[in-house]
């Protein structure tokens, strides 16, 4: 494989190469980020069960989640660039990557719910009968495990 300097052949000769080995450049991008995205996730993940006091928190263990739905989105997907089976595992990859990425959403969306309730109603929540928040962090998981598999039925 050779490079040329101008002109785009460089570019020519390196997706004639990745196609002879099943991947193009736009191919070789996803892996790399799906990769990258896998180890973000990972560092996430293990930084808070290495260190499990920071996981008394409220806002970790929202992180903690979302770093878990994002680790499985990455995974999905780099599966999915890097699998050529047959039509029946595809339509699996196929629901996966809708289930995951809805659920990564659905955890954003809470952890917005949560910050807006803790700055702005933190006063009220104290003096009134409110949920809890094991009672909220059911609710998000509820919200955000099962939800999504509405949207794949």
């Amino acid at each position: 494989m050779t490079f040329a300097p101008a002109g785009g052949r460089g570019l020519q000769s390196l997706n004639n190469a990745m196609n002879s080995t099943g991947l193009d450049t736009l191919g070789l991008v996803a892996v790399g980020s799906c990769i990258a995205s896998v180890c973000g996730a990972l560092a996430i993940i293990l930084t808070l069960l290495v260190f499990p006091k920071q996981m008394r928190k409220a806002g970790h263990r929202l992180l903690f989640w979302l770093s878990v739905s994002d680790l499985l989105t990455s995974a999905s997907y780099l599966t999915n660039v890097l699998y050529f089976g047959n039509d029946d595992t595809c339509k699996y990859l196929a629901v996966v990557d809708i289930y995951f990425p809805v659920v990564s959403f659905l955890w954003t969306d809470c952890i917005g719910v949560f910050v807006y309730v803790s700055v702005t109603r933190l006063r009220r929540i104290r003096h009134t009968k409110g949920l809890t928040e094991i009672q909220i962090f059911i609710l998000f998981h509820v919200i955000c495990w099962v939800v999504p598999v509405s949207t794949v039925l």
